[in-house]
């Protein structure tokens, strides 16, 4: 009885969703959310040309709010800490 083959599937569109869905909760330490983001991104543009475009452009979409959170937060801490002291 022959075997039948698997379709190969890539991990890189999972990846990019994995790494752009853990951005958004990372959003709160620097480096770590926009890192995760990046990663997110680029693992969903090379997912999306292997083939499985669900999933990339999901990681793309959460990579991208995740580093617009995170120039938000960056930007409002940044803010904080110049604001004048009321006196």
């Amino acid at each position: 009885m022959p075997y039948k083959r698997v379709p190969q599937v890539s991990r890189l569109p999972m990846l990019a969703l994995i790494f752009g869905a853990l951005s958004l909760p990372l959003v709160a330490c620097f480096p770590f959310g926009a890192t995760s983001a990046v990663a997110g991104i680029v693992l969903g543009i090379l997912g999306i040309r292997a083939g499985d475009r669900g999933q990339a452009v999901a990681g793309v979409v959460f990579g991208v709010v995740g580093i617009v959170l995170q120039i938000l937060v960056w930007g409002f801490f940044t803010a904080m800490v110049d604001a004048p002291s009321p006196t």
